[in-house]
């Protein structure tokens, strides 16, 4: 059974999230939150760490830049020499990350990432 709308109300049709966030700042809200997903693959995991750069380098020349290093490798470097040999094992071959999983939280933290920093990883490791 539907709801009737309040008198005057009209409806609307929200084809996707870019509508939805647009709607919403209509009305002075925050766009829509993202649900971070519970896990992800390991291969997503990897991809998204992948695709961010954790130390922006320094440009010698236009567009060309020293130093930069990519977050998968820098956490690659360090789960291998890692003296934790239940970590290395772990990183190496879980097929599942669990957000919640006491290792996500651990290496996060050795890489001075935040809560909020895996959760957006998180978040961009789901849509691979």
């Amino acid at each position: 059974m539907f709801e009737t709308l309040p008198g005057g109300a009209g409806g609307t049709r929200i084809f996707d999230e870019t509508e939805l966030t647009d709607v919403l700042a209509a009305y002075g809200l925050p766009g829509p939150v993202p649900c971070v997903p519970a896990s992800v693959s390991a291969a997503q995991a990897k991809l998204a760490l992948d695709a961010v750069i954790t130390v922006p380098g320094e440009e010698v020349e236009e567009g060309v830049f020293v130093g930069r290093v990519k977050l998968l490798d820098a956490v690659e470097a360090m789960t291998a020499a890692h003296p934790v040999r239940a970590v290395r094992i772990w990183f190496a071959d879980a097929n599942v990350w669990e957000r919640t999983q006491p290792y996500v939280s651990a290496l996060g933290l050795e890489m001075s990432l935040d809560d909020d920093a895996i959760d957006t990883l998180f978040v961009a490791a789901d849509l691979y």
